[in-house]
């Protein structure tokens, strides 16, 4: 076992897989396996977060990520799943998680193939948790944990529609459609009443401390509000003026508020909630981040979506063309002469690439010089027509 810089602890595949996969697993095959694993152990194991909240608000499973809780210990059993389905465990010991990463077994079949299986996109990892609560020991710090039970943890979540859990067994039935969503209903774990508010189109925090506790809720919150067309209710409106008044953003870093604008620039909708978040004040304490920087970024979004092209949609394409932006702006403002010393987006400690390509992609000149740094000149033409809007 190896341990990364960060403290996390990355072990190998513990078992001997004949077949070596790649990248990804069908979904059936983990929930399969999770499920027959809870079982043998005796372990309550439900899927939890995105996955859940969407199945109940589309009435099918979607393409978000698999969590898995355990009560108890999460991360021996995903050491146990990844002897069963391949791959390598990351552990996070600090927080009771780890992950299952790739290369994954390609002979893992239980059963036969699923129909409903098909409906979600292999996934590319599986994070599993141990149910637990976290307590915050100042704002905008990191939670200190403990182990709880499936109830508990639900509780100690961001919004009512991520606090629904199903007990892996059930979410196997739903899967080979050997129960219906109505009776999947009746079934879950929902101690915060997040079906009703899924059926009511509400947002609601769990909390009144909520976003004081995780300012980075707030983003989430326009996220959440502005993807799945909710209503934010009175409670978390009020959580949230607090919050903002009160001066929590400054408990986090700069760096974190622009993974936030990196976040909602990588949605389909993230015009809107660009504007949601200017509107809420979030981006007010990052200087780079103004009225005017807020209305060329949404334009940037805007071209950028409507390419349409999914390998435009990478979180480090996204991030070169904000920063690629956010110099273009501060060029006209502070002077080219200035700007190397000045660079607003130096604090942000960005990868060198990044910076080198949004640095040709802020300059006016389709020069060769600044093709060079991207795979093809007609890529760096698209990069820089949705950075400038000129073709």
């Amino acid at each position: 076992m190896s341990e990364n810089s960060n403290g996390s602890k990355v072990s190998p595949d513990p078992n001997n897989c004949k077949t070596v996969g790649g990248g990804s697993i069908p979904l059936i095959r983990v929930v399969e396996h999770a499920a027959k694993l809870a079982q043998a152990d005796g372990q309550r194991v439900f899927v939890v977060g995105g996955m859940v909240r969407d199945i109940f608000s589309h009435g099918r499973i979607g393409d978000a990520d698999l969590d898995l809780v355990v009560e108890g210990e999460g991360i021996p059993f995903a050491h146990t799943l990844s002897g069963a389905i391949g791959g390598c465990v990351k552990e996070h010991p600090t927080f009771y998680t780890a992950k299952v990463l790739p290369p994954f077994c390609t002979d893992t079949s239980i059963g036969k193939e699923d129909p409903q299986s098909s409906v979600a996109a292999p996934l590319s990892e599986v994070d599993v948790a141990s149910a637990r609560t976290e307590q915050y020991v100042r704002p905008g710090a990191l939670p200190e944990v403990a182990l709880t039970s499936i109830e508990r943890d639900l509780f100690r979540r961001d919004f009512s529609i991520n606090a629904i859990a199903i007990a892996v067994s059930d979410f196997l039935l739903f899967c080979h459609n050997s129960i219906s969503l109505s009776q999947l209903q009746e079934r879950v774990v929902d101690p915060c009443h997040g079906l009703a508010d899924l059926r009511d189109k509400t947002l609601r925090i769990l909390h009144p401390r909520s976003f004081i506790d995780d300012p980075t809720r707030l983003f989430r919150c326009v996220r959440y509000g502005v993807r799945l067309g909710l209503l934010v209710d009175a409670g978390t409106t009020e959580a949230r003026l607090d919050a903002v008044r009160g001066g929590a953003l400054h408990a986090i870093s700069t760096k974190r508020i622009w993974n936030e604008l990196v976040a909602c620039a990588s949605e389909s909708l993230g015009t809107q909630m660009l504007r949601v978040c200017g509107e809420w004040g979030l981006f007010d304490r990052a200087p780079f981040l103004g009225a005017h920087f807020l209305g060329e970024c949404g334009s940037v979004v805007e071209r950028l979506h409507s390419r349409n092209e999914v390998e435009l949609q990478q979180t480090e394409v996204v991030e070169t063309l904000l920063a690629a932006t956010i110099l273009r702006c501060s060029s006209r403002e502070i002077g080219e002469e200035k700007l190397g010393q000045e660079s607003p987006i130096h604090s942000l400690q960005l990868p060198r690439t990044i910076q080198r390509k949004a640095g040709a992609l802020a300059k006016e000149g389709n020069t060769g010089k600044g093709s060079e740094l991207f795979e093809s000149t007609d890529l760096f033409g698209t990069l820089r027509w949705i950075v400038t809007g000129v073709s």
